[in-house]
């Protein structure tokens, strides 16, 4: 992937900070201390992430781990660098021009990235981010401190 965007695009370096695959890894792949190169005049202070498959309607299906290790991932980068879980931060290929870079939420000149089947659950995946910022971490620090003995296991966690 890196060989190809120096080689054929004649950029720098790999595009994206971070690539997340079918099995729920993910690569650390562009320095976060460097802008990305993802949407034309946008990638100023953002961090641009790759979600390996064909999310189109007759493309591949994603797997529930990608799944999971997306709203993880994209959770824990939202509390690390204080991002809303809004549509206005958290943006899409496919909301923008590819001549221009403005927004017009996939009316014209756009590429279907991530997918239509995938944007379709963006609104899905901003509710479980929120419910992941807000409750989950909340969920996991009562069960382990709500049971006697469990304190010791996981500490670090909190």
């Amino acid at each position: 992937m890196k060989n190809y965007y120096i080689s054929q695009n004649g950029w720098s370096d790999i595009c994206q900070h971070f690539s997340t695959f079918p099995d729920g890894s993910i690569l650390s792949c562009r320095s976060l201390e460097q802008s990305p190169v993802c949407i034309k005049g946008q990638n100023a202070n953002s961090i641009c992430l790759e979600h390996l498959g064909n999310f189109d309607l007759v493309g591949d299906e994603m797997t529930a781990e990608q799944r999971v290790t997306i709203i993880q991932m994209t959770a824990i980068l939202c509390r690390s660098f204080t991002i809303p879980v809004d549509s206005q931060s958290i943006v899409y290929h496919h909301w923008f021009d590819l001549s221009t870079g403005q927004k017009n939420d996939g009316s014209r000149n756009y590429k279907s990235c991530p997918g239509t089947i995938f944007l379709v659950e963006i609104r899905l995946l901003i509710v479980l981010l929120i419910f992941y910022l807000l409750f989950y971490r909340q969920f996991l620090y009562r069960l382990f401190f709500n049971f006697p003995g469990w304190r010791l296991l996981a500490p670090s966690l909190f």
